[in-house]
């Protein structure tokens, strides 16, 4: 039996038609074990999660110009953890089959659309790769995964009877509810809000390149993880709390005001995604619920910092009272010049995304990063907190840009969050 999927859900599925080879859409989280990490109780674990979601349990296929989703049955949806032993201690990242794993590719009419490796050295240290298709999770469900994997483990681990919840709704829920929301007069008072909020803004923004863009984007990139030390990112706290701020909204600003000096345009949009649960029915349900909205920053009516701090916080504000209408609905809605070698309306993004939290009872655990190729756009700005420190990675389209450039950048978007925090 096949059914309907969300428009966000659409947007990956046409990505990766367009651009099979793809890996920016894939979603690792790693982490480095010290300790014996039981396998059975480890399968046990997801396999109780995967029962509890229907959305870790569907494949996706084509039936005419259609693209819907189906189910494998819950008796049949019962995954094996790899266990690859590797000769040898642990010395680093940089060991044979990870960046493999990380960036295999998913056939996305087969389940399923994750994956679990364990890779075990000889010096009681193991690396747990989990890897996910974006069209099956989003930020608040890799929460839910790393929460709900803690708790089951750490149960079956003890020996105690688990009690699972029922879950009270499910991912095609949202898909029906969306659906029926975009017949609304409510969706169409959202549409007049978002053609308001781009009128004026520059559809295109052009970055200095250092190789001429391609006619059909390739999707290659890379990343540079960077961060703001603790007393830049302190300061950034404290200016926050002083002008009852986000540190989101003036890292977004910052990132704005750089790609505004870099184009020497005065209007900016930039991509954010947003989590899209506004629904109570729909908070802690497990599938890609975001939705990535246009912030348009117009620097033609700004004064000062403090001018461009207040902007940015107003247009997070209405683009959260106005979120669920998707991307691919507003494209249907708006004028824009259709190209292949640039994202339509907005080309770089920006968002938080911590990694997964996993604890397992006996075990120290700690995430990893590691480079991870593609490029979704132009230029991708991801942070997240830990440590007392901002940690970043510029996710950059390696068909534009050369490394030494976007470091050149990084250091730029330094001083321009000092220039935020000091005024």
């Amino acid at each position: 039996m096949y059914y309907p999927i969300s428009n966000i859900q659409k947007q990956f599925y046409i990505n990766n038609m367009m651009y099979p080879k793809d890996t920016s859409y894939l979603i690792p989280s790693l982490f480095k074990v010290k300790g014996k990490v039981h396998v059975d109780l480890l399968e046990k674990s997801i396999n109780t999660i995967i029962g509890r979601y229907d959305i870790l349990r569907s494949f996706y296929v084509r039936e005419g110009n259609q693209i819907l989703q189906s189910f494998v049955d819950e008796n049949d949806a019962k995954i094996k953890v790899a266990q690859v032993f590797i000769p040898g201690i642990y010395d680093g990242v940089e060991f044979l089959g990870l960046k493999e794993e990380i960036h295999q590719l998913f056939a996305l009419d087969k389940w399923p659309l994750f994956r679990i490796k364990l890779f075990s050295f000889k010096n009681d240290i193991s690396i747990l790769a989990i890897t996910f298709h974006h069209i099956i999770i989003d930020l608040h469900s890799k929460k839910i995964f790393g929460k709900e994997l803690s708790s089951y483990y750490n149960q079956f681990l003890k020996n105690i009877d688990l009690n699972v919840e029922e879950v009270a709704n499910s991912y095609t829920e949202f898909v029906s509810w969306e659906n029926e929301k975009l017949c609304t007069q409510d969706a169409d008072r959202m549409i007049g809000f978002w053609k308001k909020h781009l009128v004026g803004a520059d559809l295109v923004l052009d970055l200095p390149t250092d190789h001429k863009r391609p006619s059909l984007s390739s999707k290659k990139g890379k990343r540079i993880y960077f961060t703001l030390d603790k007393l830049k990112t302190e300061s950034v706290k404290k200016i926050g709390m002083k002008i009852s701020i986000d540190p989101f909204v003036i890292l977004l600003s910052a990132y704005a005001l750089l790609c505004s000096r870099l184009s020497n345009q005065d209007h900016v949009i930039v991509g954010v995604p947003v989590t899209n649960r506004r629904k109570p029915d729909f908070k802690n349900i497990f599938g890609p619920f975001l939705n990535i909205v246009p912030i348009h920053v117009d620097f033609s009516s700004i004064n000062d910092e403090n001018d461009l701090l207040k902007q940015v916080r107003i247009s997070l504000l209405q683009a959260h009272r106005n979120q669920e209408i998707p991307f691919l609905f507003l494209l249907e809605n708006i004028e824009f010049q259709k190209s292949f070698s640039r994202n339509p309306i907005f080309q770089i993004g920006f968002t938080s995304e911590p990694p997964m939290e996993v604890n397992f009872d006996g075990l120290s655990i700690s995430p990893l990063v590691i480079e991870k190729l593609g490029s979704q756009l132009d230029l991708f700005f991801t942070f997240w907190e830990r440590g007392g420190e901002i940690h970043v990675f510029l996710e950059y389209s390696s068909d534009l840009f050369n490394d030494s450039t976007i470091r050149k950048w990084i250091e730029n978007y330094k001083e321009i969050v000092t220039e935020l925090v000091s005024s």
